[in-house]
């Protein structure tokens, strides 16, 4: 019975892996780069969820909320940012897989999961949060729906310039949305 179980896992998790894998390779073939233009354009938006950007900007908002009394939302920045940094971090130790072929940029490291992906959901979403709890204004929604853009491009971003298949990108979404619900759940 027990080998049995086993060569049921073993089968599910092939099954799995050969779903992301023909999912990776048929958005690969089909998302071409169509113009330098877009390539300027995706190279520059990617660094909005850099990991400079990200960590300072990060440091920045917390401090800023700690030196005002706001130590909630510092804590809760903290959470969301900081446990989907750290997630993705080990993540990419674990798994090891390799970037695509043929990169438009040069990205170090391994591939799964996208930490861009991770961090900017986290991010733009815990301002998102914030803005709707302080800010409660027709406007705020305009702003949340810039973020929501933000990170989805972003996300497309890491694909299109080849640094990520777009399953890193997904499972980068979810660990974002992880800690972002736990840092609104927590603070």
């Amino acid at each position: 019975m027990r080998d049995l179980h086993r060569d049921m896992n073993t089968l599910y998790h092939a099954a799995m892996l050969s779903f992301f894998q023909v999912m990776d390779d048929f958005i690969a073939v089909h998302l071409t780069p169509h113009s330098p233009a877009f390539r300027l354009f995706f190279t520059r938006l990617t660094h909005f969820a850099g990991i400079y950007f990200i960590s300072v900007f990060g440091t920045f908002l917390i401090v800023l909320f700690a030196i005002t009394g706001f130590y909630e939302f510092a804590y809760g920045l903290a959470v969301a940012l900081g446990g989907s940094s750290i997630v993705s971090l080990v993540l990419k130790r674990f798994f090891m897989r390799e970037r695509p072929a043929l990169p438009l940029v040069v990205q170090d490291g391994h591939s799964l999961p996208s930490g861009h992906a991770a961090c900017s959901l986290a991010l733009y979403g815990y301002l998102s949060y914030l803005l709707m709890k302080l800010w409660p204004s027709p406007l705020f929604l305009v702003v949340v729906l810039i973020f929501t853009c933000m990170v989805l491009a972003i996300g497309f971003s890491r694909v299109y310039l080849r640094v990520h298949h777009t399953s890193d990108v997904l499972l980068g979404y979810f660990i974002g949305a992880v800690f972002l619900a736990l840092a609104i759940a927590l603070f």
